[in-house]
């Protein structure tokens, strides 16, 4: 049951790859070669994937709890921005590096408020 969602994704991805005059194989075979084969695809996608990952988990608690949040990548990159934009300032201005931390994934967590005050109306 589970392989037929993976075989049908994997189906249309390449229907699309063919229409647009990719090999599929030749592409799903890169994909491996470079992504899973190689020593430094393993640490890329794991990289790629983790936000990927806590967006994911972030939202089956938003729709467990009945709320609808389709924003999550733009919230992903407005908290990663933040954070680069406060974490070199405070370091620079010699803040501790666990407050830096703190303060610097705080910007992340803006969603949480508004989806709280969503529910309480």
């Amino acid at each position: 049951m589970t392989l037929l969602p993976i075989g049908l994704a994997l189906s249309m991805a390449g229907l699309l790859l063919w229409l647009m005059g990719v090999d599929p194989l030749t592409y799903y075979g890169f994909i491996l070669r470079k992504g899973l084969l190689a020593p430094s695809g393993w640490q890329a996608s794991l990289t790629r994937m983790g936000p990927l990952l806590l967006i994911a988990a972030s939202l089956m608690v938003a729709f467990s709890a009945g709320l609808w949040n389709l924003g999550g990548d733009v919230q992903f990159m407005l908290g990663a921005v933040l954070a680069s934009a406060i974490a070199p300032a405070l370091l620079s201005h010699g803040v501790p590096l666990s407050i830096t931390l703190f303060l610097a994934l705080l910007p992340g967590r803006w969603p949480a408020c508004c989806g709280v005050c969503c529910r309480r109306r």
